[in-house]
């Protein structure tokens, strides 16, 4: 659990770090504090590589995936994000009397770099309300792979001219014993493990280049709906368990494996107060100057946090989460990973 509180916490440090190399400090006045989107989408994956989806029979929910992100303006036309996308890939084809399918597991992180179109279109504009994107990044992708090649009893398929499964081969000697079987879509072996072509223990973690394209529609201020197609090129070609070291007709070309997500999702934008309704910034005068004369107030942030309020304005910061962590790895014994991380989820909530 404190590695991948870890990884997080080093991930929003990064992004974090984007905007105070880009965004001037004229933009920072003009739109407030610098804050992120987080959002959520929810789409069908689909697999292309050697084998094909001809037979696929997974229905849309099986085959739908879940990506979560987090994104940081780092420029009017340029945003950073990180994502952690979850899915299934699918693969099942016949080739002869004889049948090629997988489901995979994928896992995979990335860094994204997106675009918006700006000056064309103008997301700060209160009547845009779609604003169309591309990005581009970099991803890891973790998958399992395994494959359905015998049912429940532990009968292998086998796969007859007469469009039949039977728990025999067709040319076997005892071919007129053979019992007709049924395929239950259990992926029971793990393919890798089964070694069908001596390929070994083969890696299953690989880099991928993620590119998406989609449009952003605005339901509210701050709440948008996503529409997105995200295209992963993979630099491995084994999540279908067939390569160019494979023979007959398990021999595939040496290509690299891609899929296709497209989906459907929420993302909310953190505000600051008054940037949903394009307020500038309160400036003081000798009218609304604080009587120096009064008593200060008590800070209204919680005890457990005016550790990092360091220019006692009673809010917390980027710049003041930063700072906290750079700390943490500076080696301060007062700084924790469980400290900092509820630091941060204070940090979206207060008022």
């Amino acid at each position: 659990m404190k590695s991948k509180q870890l990884l997080f916490i080093f991930l929003y440090f990064l992004i974090s770090q984007f905007p105070h190399s880009f965004v001037s400090a004229q933009e920072k006045k003009a739109e407030g504090a610098n804050l992120p989107t987080i959002g959520f989408n929810y789409g069908p994956s689909y697999y292309y590589g050697n084998v094909k989806s001809t037979d696929v029979k997974q229905s849309f929910f099986q085959r739908t995936g879940k990506n979560f992100f987090i994104e940081q303006k780092i420029s009017h036309p340029f945003s950073l994000s990180y994502h952690i996308f979850i899915t299934k890939l699918y693969g099942d084809e016949m080739i002869g009397l004889n049948n090629l399918n997988f489901m995979s597991s994928i896992f995979t992180q990335s860094l994204r770099f997106h675009y918006n179109f700006y000056p064309l279109i103008r997301p700060e504009n209160h009547k845009q309300k779609i604003i169309p994107y591309i990005s581009v990044g970099i991803e890891s992708v973790v998958f399992k792979s395994f494959g359905d090649l015998k049912d429940g009893q532990g009968r292998y398929y086998h796969y007859w001219n007469d469009h039949t499964i039977r728990d025999i081969p067709q040319t076997d000697s005892n071919a007129a014993a053979a019992t007709i079987i049924k395929r239950d879509y259990v992926y029971e072996t793990n393919l890798r493990d089964a070694n069908l072509d001596g390929l070994g223990n083969y890696p299953q973690v690989a880099f991928s280049i993620p590119a998406s394209a989609g449009v952003n529609v605005q339901l509210i201020a701050g709440l948008n709906v996503k529409l997105s197609a995200d295209y992963h090129y993979c630099f491995t070609g084994l999540i279908d368990n067939i390569s160019s070291a494979g023979t007959g007709y398990r021999k595939g070309a040496d290509l690299n494996d891609r899929f296709l997500f497209v989906s459907l999702g929420l993302n909310y934008h953190f505000m600051s107060k008054g940037a949903s309704t394009g307020q500038a910034p309160e400036i003081a005068t000798l009218n609304n100057l604080p009587d120096t004369n009064l008593v200060k107030p008590v800070s209204k942030i919680p005890l457990e946090f005016r550790y990092a309020d360091l220019n006692k304005d009673d809010v917390i910061s980027l710049d003041e989460i930063n700072k906290m962590i750079e700390l943490y790895f500076e080696g301060d014994k007062n700084r924790t990973i469980e400290g900092i991380q509820r630091l941060i989820e204070y940090f979206f909530v207060q008022k």
